[in-house]
């Protein structure tokens, strides 16, 4: 049942995000990051535009984008529609993880059907490409908590990293899963050897020090 409803809710909003990019008239946003960022390439260097809409991985990918398809929006939507698909199998690690399967799908369905964010998705604007690594870097701590593996924790940094870029705004997510990273050994009596801890440190110091530049710009 779960499948079932995991493949048909994917087929739906998936169909639905893919008719948005194609029809949908370009926002008002979309228009300043266009003529900014994908157009000009002003999104980094001396002669950058000082605008909210810069998005530095969304301007970084539409621009180069730019260079072989120009003003085709549909085209440069593409990268947030695709984000989805990272989005929703997130969301399926997630919910699956849930005892019942009626509580597993209308999670994954709650979690899905979010008017406004969901839509982030079909538009060209960063919002998207940054929710659908956002999710895998919660996929990959909750796996971290659950059994302590080094690797997962060094994935969530990753995908927070690349959250961040795509919205800066996901700075202050990324700070607050730094912390419970930090104090969860303390509240978890689970033995540790020191070069495990070594380690751990290791990935905080340069999960602060990639994010430092994001946090300056």
């Amino acid at each position: 049942i779960y499948k079932g409803v995991s493949i048909l809710l994917f087929s739906f909003v998936f169909i639905y995000l893919l008719l948005r990019i194609i029809f949908n008239e370009t926002l008002h946003d979309e228009v300043a990051t266009y003529m900014f960022f994908f157009y000009h390439g002003n999104y980094i260097g001396d002669e950058i535009v000082w605008d909210a809409n810069n998005h530095l991985l969304n301007s970084f990918i539409g621009n180069i984008l730019y260079q072989f398809v120009g003003d085709n929006i549909p085209v440069l939507r593409l990268p947030n529609l695709l984000a989805f698909v990272l989005y929703f199998f997130g969301t399926i690690q997630l919910t699956k993880k849930f005892k019942t399967t009626l509580l597993k799908s209308t999670s994954l369905i709650a979690l899905n059907s979010i008017p406004f964010i969901i839509e982030y998705f079909g538009n060209a604007r960063g919002y998207g490409l940054s929710l659908g690594f956002f999710i895998w870097g919660l996929v990959h701590i909750h796996r971290y908590f659950d059994g302590r593996l080094l690797k997962h924790l060094g994935f969530s940094y990753v995908f927070m990293l690349l959250a961040v870029s795509a919205n800066l705004t996901f700075v202050n997510s990324s700070l607050l899963l730094l912390a419970a990273v930090i104090i969860a050994p303390f509240l978890n009596a689970s033995k540790r050897s020191k070069s495990d801890r070594y380690k751990e440190c290791g990935l905080h110091f340069l999960f602060i020090l990639c994010l430092s530049p994001f946090v300056l710009f």
